[in-house]
């Protein structure tokens, strides 16, 4: 693998350069997952996740994916909350589910809530925090992804 890599970054070799460091990384990652063993679960996870929510950040429409999912996830966590939680009082079944979706999104593009205005209960506002972690990185990786995708 290293003699293969070491053609790729030669200079004279420089036409395509970047697609080709590209199928290098793609190809060591790839081949990690396949030298799997138990002493490197984290490593292995890792590389496992990355693989699937950015295509090891090869794919931004991947990280469009995920984000969809995690948004979708939260807004049912959101709707449990409201519902058995009493994170709100809202009134009618059409209006909690378009609040727990609102309240998904928002949260995901949010890293800082301003006040704590419906998020009062702490266990709400752990749950909207987690989630704005969590769309922070991945804000992080899908502009990460599009720039190595665009700079192809």
């Amino acid at each position: 693998m290293e003699s293969v890599a070491m053609k790729w970054f030669s200079p004279e070799s420089n036409i395509g350069g970047f697609k080709m460091i590209s199928k290098y990384l793609k190809e060591s990652a790839h081949s990690r997952l396949q030298n799997f063993s138990q002493s490197h679960l984290a490593q292995f996870l890792g590389n496992k996740l990355f693989e699937c929510a950015s295509g090891y950040g090869e794919k931004p429409l991947r990280v469009i994916r995920t984000s969809f999912i995690i948004t979708v996830i939260f807004a049912i966590i959101f709707l449990m909350g409201i519902k058995y939680l009493n994170w709100g009082n809202i009134d009618g079944e059409q209006s909690i589910l378009v609040h727990s979706v609102v309240s998904s999104m928002e949260s995901f593009t949010t890293l800082v809530h301003a006040s704590p205005g419906e998020f009062e209960k702490l266990s709400a506002r752990l749950v909207a925090t987690t989630e704005a972690f969590f769309g922070a990185l991945l804000i992080a990786l899908f502009l990460f992804t599009l720039t190595r995708s665009i700079h192809r």
